[in-house]
């Protein structure tokens, strides 16, 4: 299921719009009307970095698996990060243990223009810290001398916090999904790239806390 979650909009297609009427949860691509984008050439390669606990969809007609749908949640154990952006950038930047990156979004619906405030966040001038969060999915994971899109992500869900109250995971943070993005190593002013210093990242992070069990449980709606 997690693969399942790697949808994105087509980049050059119109915007995608939510139905005014409830259809479906943030993560399923049936919850915007649009062109999806599935890149079925390398998501079956993909090792997973988040966990799915539990997954529910509460149909209005019971039995009827292809009918109406009138709620949904996904709980999922994952890393919770937090990006900022910079002035005069459309991308989402992460900075963590000393590895900096940016992330390409594509955004789901909203004509989303994230709130944030200016602060410094890190040596970077004009950032802005965001009201947003990623949670790293999956990775494809290839030799590093295959060519410069050898590395491809980490892939992320992009995130933002749900007014709403999960009595059955009281303890979760709830989220909603506002779009998809995948992590891109930065080039230097000297042409260099951090695309060893961003696999060391999702192996020495982000895969081996999957591994030790030290996730975050959110719920998507």
């Amino acid at each position: 299921m997690v693969r399942d979650m790697c949808w994105s909009m087509q980049m050059f297609s119109p915007r995608g719009v939510r139905p005014r009427k409830y259809r479906a949860p943030t993560w399923s691509w049936a919850s915007v009307d649009g062109s999806i984008d599935y890149k079925t050439s390398w998501v079956n390669s993909i090792s997973e970095l988040a966990v799915v606990q539990d997954a529910h969809v509460e149909l209005a007609t019971l039995g009827n698996a292809f009918g109406k749908v009138v709620d949904g949640w996904v709980c999922l154990k994952v890393l919770s990060l937090r990006p900022y952006k910079k002035a005069n950038n459309k991308s989402l930047w992460v900075r963590e243990d000393g590895v900096v990156f940016r992330i390409a979004v594509t955004w789901d619906a909203e004509p989303y223009d994230p709130p944030g405030q200016s602060g410094p966040t890190d040596s970077e001038i004009n950032t802005i810290e965001m009201d947003l969060f990623v949670v790293p999915l999956g990775w494809v994971d290839r030799h590093l001398d295959d060519g410069p899109d050898a590395l491809l992500g980490p892939l992320f869900l992009v995130l933002k916090v749900a007014n709403h109250c999960m009595h059955s995971f009281a303890a979760s943070a709830v989220f909603q999904r506002v779009g998809f993005g995948i992590g891109v190593w930065v080039e230097d002013e000297n042409g260099d790239t951090d695309k060893l210093g961003l696999r060391r990242l999702i192996v020495e992070r982000f895969a081996a806390a999957k591994k030790r069990g030290d996730l975050q449980s959110i719920i998507i709606i």
